[in-house]
């Protein structure tokens, strides 16, 4: 095992990713292993960007981090910490792992993404390039492709391959400054609902947050949209989403939402067919820009009555 390193970096960006100790010669651990090498490889294709790449793993995990990956702190609290659950799986606390490469780096800006994306050799140049005029978060939707069984050996044809669209969110990048704000208490790792709930603290923290599902930056081996989900663990996650959606909804503003360059009738449908979308939050927002809408049409309508 490689020595333990804890200490800080200075970089532009730092990475952080959550690996996991999988099974010997399981889908996960193939799968992880083909996500590690392409991050290894997007790494020495832009030299020039400073990137830190971190781990943020328990320490029965250490293992399952390859050289190359700075280690931060070990983490502590699971989601077990945060419910009663019949089945016990220790899914690490999103808000940990982002506070971990808080902590490990004093890079502008940190990337998180799920251990099954794979990244393109440019991915840290392009990031870069987006992160201009004032951007302070950036979400990139990722292309799918099917699982065949690759491995590492396979990552140039497995990049090659466009794939499809994905409506999901899985790659987030912040400014460093946002960390402090996001409301993620309870929120785990690896369980859905955790991309809702980094999306819309994002939207509402974020000064200029971009979202970007038509980029060929990240890929994901499979096809399925909506995989088999851990009922008890998903209901969790759920209902700590909505429980920060009161705090979350004043700080929203319609006009950077997921569609909202479309029209009402094609956004709303769109956000309703999207699984990763927050159906319930929208429709609230509609109806409050709407009646905003309205109570302004209707004051200056009193107000010119008045002066005629």
């Amino acid at each position: 095992m490689k020595p333990i390193t804890f200490g800080l970096m200075k970089s532009l960006i730092a990475h952080v990713v959550n690996p996991y100790r999988a099974p010997a010669g399981s889908d996960a651990e193939r799968i992880q292993s083909v996500t590690l090498r392409s991050l290894a490889d997007a790494i020495r294709f832009c030299p020039e960007e400073k990137v830190d790449l971190l781990a943020a793993v328990f320490e029965q995990d250490a293992a399952a981090v390859p050289s190359g990956v700075r280690l931060t702190r070990f983490l502590e609290e699971s989601v077990l910490d945060h419910g009663s659950f019949t089945r016990q799986v220790r899914y690490p606390l999103i808000a940990d792992v982002l506070q971990r490469a808080f902590d490990a780096s004093d890079a502008e800006f940190i990337i998180y993404t799920n251990m099954d994306i794979i990244v393109q050799p440019y991915f840290y140049r392009a990031v870069t390039q987006l992160l201009c005029n004032g951007t302070d978060a950036v979400i990139i939707n990722r292309r799918r492709i099917a699982d065949l069984g690759q491995n590492p050996d396979d990552l140039p044809m497995i990049l090659a391959e466009v794939g499809r669209s994905h409506p999901g969110f899985d790659c987030f990048v912040m400014h460093r400054s946002l960390i402090p704000q996001l409301q993620l208490e309870g929120i785990c790792v690896g369980v859905p609902f955790v991309e809702a709930s980094l999306l819309y603290n994002l939207l509402a923290f974020a000064k200029n947050c971009v979202i970007r599902p038509d980029l060929h930056l990240t890929t994901h081996l499979g096809l399925e949209v909506m995989p088999d989900r851990d009922t008890e663990y998903h209901r969790h996650n759920r209902a700590r989403f909505e429980r920060i959606v009161p705090s979350l909804k004043p700080l929203l503003v319609g006009k950077n939402l997921p569609y909202s360059e479309y029209g009402l009738f094609e956004r709303t449908l769109k956000r309703g067919l999207n699984p990763a979308v927050f159906t319930g939050l929208h429709l609230g927002l509609e109806r409050r820009s709407f009646f905003g809408k309205m109570n302004l049409f209707w004051n200056e309508l009193r107000f010119r009555m008045l002066h005629r």
